[in-house]
């Protein structure tokens, strides 16, 4: 460039001093604060918010890389060559005016290209903002629309005539909305280690068939909800080629009679994650009930489903899990898979103690391994 190459700008130092005593740079590149004991900054060497930089340089660009640089960046090699002639041919006086309005068109043009970026910088924050909220307000409507079904006829009669016991009903499963849309925003923040080969843990006395990951000692008496988080399916037969997964966490009292049904689905930001038969899901609800009020021998029933295209469209079960009342507490477990069909009557039987859970129904794998990992936790 003009000014760069060491021996030209020797050369200009010696025709500068041959006309001027003194040359300083104009250029400006400091920012607007003094130092203790040093002169106080002259208003006429400040322009849009930096002052100039002063130092005594005969070529009348310091080698300073913040001048130099600034000086080739914003002006054209014609006006770096005209900058040159000037050097070597104006008087001090006419020079120093020279070099005021060249610097001060550099600093235009360095804050405009800045305002410019800072520009970029928030449309492109503004945009990303705009998309997460246009990616929350869709998970938002499909959790809606996929909760839609669970409101019977008389509730959404109820709703759409705007009743207090409509409103009631509205607030409820608003506030429910609210806890999975904050439970999801968690999923990223559990980090799920599993460890192996635990103590035994089963709905029956063959305490073989399941196994304990981690637990806590806290009494779930007087407590808060139950949240449900589903970690992953293991040892499945082609998860790869399921599709439109979902859970049905499905509370029954002793008598079989459902009591509250809750559906999850996949985290779709790490769930879903279908390999060598593993199904990850990594997403969880919450109870409305509260454990403590259940009657002794409730249970919980987790079946998974997942649609099928072919001989028809339907929504079709894959296998399903379940667990007692005095077996739920806080932490993290492995439960044992069983194949279709899920048949209430034999289960509660079998709850019952009338049979043998092994002996009513099939595992879904010969080697009998706990395949379903879930945690507990009271809120």
């Amino acid at each position: 460039m003009v000014l760069r190459d060491e021996k030209e700008r020797e050369r200009l130092a010696r025709l500068s001093k041959a006309i001027r005593e003194k040359t300083t740079c104009r250029i400006y590149r400091n920012k607007l604060q003094s130092h203790k004991g040093e002169p106080e900054i002259n208003d006429s060497d400040v322009y849009l918010g930096l002052s100039a930089c002063n130092r005594e340089e005969a070529c009348g660009i310091c080698s300073n890389w913040e001048c130099l640089d600034r000086f080739e960046e914003h002006l054209t090699h014609d006006e770096q060559v005209e900058f040159k002639h000037c050097l070597i041919s104006s008087d001090a006086r006419t020079f120093k005016k020279y070099q005021i309005e060249v610097s001060k068109m550099i600093r235009e043009r360095e804050d405009a290209l800045q305002r410019n970026i800072e520009k970029e910088i928030a449309e492109k924050k503004r945009q990303k903002e705009i998309e997460e909220q246009a990616k929350i307000e869709a998970q938002m409507q499909r959790v809606m629309s996929e909760h839609i079904d669970d409101f019977t006829k008389g509730e959404l009669l109820e709703i759409m005539n705007g009743t207090e016991e409509g409103q009631r009903l509205v607030a409820e499963r608003k506030a429910r909305l609210d806890e999975e849309m904050r439970s999801a925003v968690q999923i990223g923040k559990n980090a799920i280690n599993v460890e192996d080969g635990a103590d035994g843990l089963t709905i029956s006395d063959e305490a073989d068939s399941e196994e304990i990951l981690e637990s806590q000692n806290v009494s779930t008496k007087g407590s808060g909800r139950l949240r449900v988080f589903i970690i992953c399916f293991a040892n499945l037969k082609g998860p790869e080629k399921m599709v439109g997964v979902q859970v049905q966490v499905t509370l029954f009292d002793k008598n079989g009679k459902v009591t509250e049904c809750v559906k999850c689905y996949p985290n779709e930001a790490d769930g879903g994650v279908k390999e060598s038969g593993l199904l990850s899901f990594k997403s969880g609800v919450t109870l409305s009930s509260v454990p403590s009020d259940w009657e002794p021998g409730s249970f919980l029933v987790f079946k998974l489903f997942h649609h099928k295209v072919e001989p028809v469209q339907k929504l079709s079960l894959k296998c399903w899990s379940a667990v007692v009342k005095e077996r739920i507490k806080p932490g993290r477990f492995r439960h044992s898979l069983f194949k279709k069909p899920f048949n209430i009557n034999h289960l509660r039987n079998i709850i019952a103690g009338k049979f043998s859970f092994f002996g009513g129904f099939s595992s879904l794998y010969k080697s009998d391994k706990c395949d379903l990992k879930v945690s507990y936790e009271i809120i």
